[in-house]
Formats: C-alpha cells, structure tokens, sequence
C-alpha cells in the first residue's frame, strides 16, 4: 500500500514539473515569438495603409477620409511656398 502511494505520488509529481515546464516555454519562447510576429504584421499594416493614402493623393490630388458621422478629413499635397528673392530661410 506504501509503494503504491509512493508511485502516485510520483506520477503527480513528475506531471506538475511537465506543467511548469510547458508554462515556463510558453511565457519564454513562444509568446515572444508570437508578440514579434503580430506587432511586424501590425507595422506592415500601417505601411501599406501610409502607401495606400501617399497613392491617392498622388493621384487623385487629395483623399477623403471619414471620421466620424459629420466629420471629413481632406489630405491634400502640401507645396511648400518659395521664399522670395533675397530672403535666406
């Protein structure tokens, strides 16, 4: 009775440590990796919305974007002004 006891409580005992040491891989390996993963995809993301935006203005010559129910943002070009002859910036 003794030795069955001691063999149960060595199967749960080697299954917590195989517990442990899957939560430790995953909160050392793979949620970095998938964290690094997810925020390059957000970044490529924003690029290709940047290039879609820089694209229509180009053009279209200006691009509408809606932010809310009464509200329009209107990109356009900017062209900054030339300073006139003999003024130095």
């Amino acid at each position: 009775m003794v030795k069955n006891k001691q063999g149960m409580m060595m199967k749960a005992m080697v299954i917590v440590i195989i517990v442990l040491v899957l939560v430790l891989l995953y909160f050392f390996v793979a949620r970095p990796g998938m964290d690094t993963f997810v925020m390059n995809k957000q970044i490529e993301g924003v690029n290709f919305a940047y290039a879609d935006l820089v694209t229509a203005v180009q053009t279209q010559g200006y691009f509408a974007l809606p932010l809310g129910e009464n509200q329009t943002l209107i990109l356009v070009p900017y062209v900054p002004p030339e300073a006139p002859a003999g003024v130095q910036a």
